[in-house]
Formats: structure tokens, C-alpha cells, sequence
């Protein structure tokens, strides 16, 4: 059986925590939002029953010839989104910070569900963005 711990172990070491904006010419700031959470290994079975655990969808690629299939499992939808992070988020390490703004970002988005994005939303993804970086910070 899948925990809590495990899941957010899975999180923190094989999975991102993700907001970021992308241009888009079609709405009148010119980007949306995306939300993600994404979880990737090649272990079949165990990311089988993390996608039916957290109501994610399964995806699965090859890197080539000689290379093992990654299965990645993702959330994009903000209300599976927010119920999965408050689920692990006290179990979180490494991205608990990503977590916990992720969670405003995604209660916000339901209150404004239709609206432009607000100031906040942005700064929230913004940031997001920033602890994701790799390298020299």
C-alpha cells in the first residue's frame, strides 16, 4: 500500500511542483498559467497505481532504442491539484515550499475561476518558478 510518506518521498526525489506562465496570443495578457504536477520513473507497476491513487493521467516514453520507458504521471487539473498537496504537504521536504504556494495558487484560481489572472496568481507562479530553477541561485 501506497502512504503518504511514500507519495511525498516520490514528490520530493522523482517529481516537480509546477506553475509557470506561457505565452499565449490568444488571451488579452498574452500568456496563461500552467499547472502541473508531474512524477516520472520506470517503474511500471508502482507509477500505475500512483496514477489511479491521485487521479493522474499516464504517460510513457522512450529516450531510444537501449533506453527503459519512463512512465510520468501528471495532475494539470487545479482542484485534483490542490486536494493531492494538502493530502502530503506536511509530509513534504524538499518541496514543501513549492506545496504550499501551489495550494493558494490553485484556491485562488477556484475563486476566480473565469477571471483574469490577479496580481497575486502571477506572483505566485512567478515564484514558483524561481525555486524550480536549477543551478547557482
Amino acid at each position: 500500500m501506497i502512504t503518504k510518506e511514500y507519495l511525498a518521498g516520490f514528490i520530493d526525489g522523482e517529481g516537480s511542483i509546477s506553475c509557470y506562465k506561457r505565452k499565449d496570443i490568444r488571451t488579452k495578457k498574452g500568456f496563461t498559467i500552467n499547472s502541473i504536477i508531474s512524477i516520472g520513473n520506470t517503474n511500471k507497476e508502482i507509477m500505475q497505481e500512483i496514477s489511479e491513487l491521485i487521479k493522474g493521467h499516464l504517460f510513457v516514453k522512450s529516450n531510444g532504442i537501449n533506453s527503459k520507458k519512463i512512465y510520468n504521471v501528471q495532475i494539470q487539473d487545479i482542484a485534483t491539484i490542490k486536494e493531492f498537496l494538502e493530502t502530503i504537504k506536511d509530509k513534504l521536504i524538499l518541496k514543501k515550499q513549492q506545496a504550499e504556494l501551489m495550494i493558494v495558487y490553485c484556491e485562488l484560481r477556484q475563486t476566480n475561476s473565469g477571471k483574469p489572472y490577479s496580481k497575486r496568481e502571477i506572483e505566485i507562479a512567478e515564484t514558483i518558478t524561481k525555486l524550480n530553477k536549477r543551478g547557482v541561485k
